[in-house]
């Protein structure tokens, strides 16, 4: 069984695909290694408008995946910093946050949920800032049970916008930033592995 450390361990960027365009919801992006030489980015943000923030719960999520290349097991944690803009004003009173949740992608392409896995979650904050708001979460975290893994499975780091508190309205527009190649701008993702005995 090859070493999980030389799969998963270490710091990534969560990029787009190429094909990703701003205001359009994506389920294709890639993690790359924070050691990569070409971190120029091609796609700096991406933008969901008019969020309906009317009711609570997930509005929108974004799926970025690392593909398993030879058998390995897998137990760890995984941390993520996210920073992200109300770019337009939610009606008053509204909170929304970014959560992080983590599942595994088979080889024929078919996403699923971990058992026990609990998704990490950021801190709520205002939707209704009036001329926008910037928030970074600094420290998102899930651990993850012990999972086998074979080659061409993939695991999946799902970033997610919750309202969690409602607002009737859909004037919200909310920001994320996937700029890899600015510091401070990057959608970073830090894998500590471990191998379950």
């Amino acid at each position: 069984m090859a070493d999980v450390a030389n799969m998963f361990s270490g710091g990534w960027y969560a990029a787009p695909p190429s094909t990703a365009v701003a205001a359009t919801v994506y389920t294709d992006g890639v993690l790359i290694p924070g050691t990569a030489l070409n971190k120029a980015p091609t796609l700096t943000t991406t933008t969901i408008a008019s969020v309906d923030t009317t009711a609570p719960g997930v509005k929108f999520a974004f799926q970025y995946s690392l593909r398993c290349a030879y058998n390995v097991s897998f137990a760890g944690q995984i941390r993520a910093k996210v920073r992200w803009q109300q770019v337009a004003a939610a009606p008053a009173g509204a909170a929304g946050r970014f959560n992080m949740d983590v599942k595994r992608k088979d080889t024929s392409g078919n996403v699923s949920s971990i058992a026990g896995l609990v998704k990490g979650v950021g801190k709520p904050r205002p939707l209704d800032v009036l001329g926008g708001a910037t928030y970074i979460e600094n420290n998102v975290t899930a651990n993850v049970p012990n999972q086998t893994f074979v080659p061409g499975e993939s695991i999946v780091i799902v970033f997610e916008f919750e309202v969690t508190t409602a607002a009737a309205g859909n004037s919200l527009s909310v920001l994320l930033s996937t700029d890899n190649a600015t510091a401070g701008n990057e959608l970073i993702v830090e894998i500590d592995a471990g191998r379950a005995s």
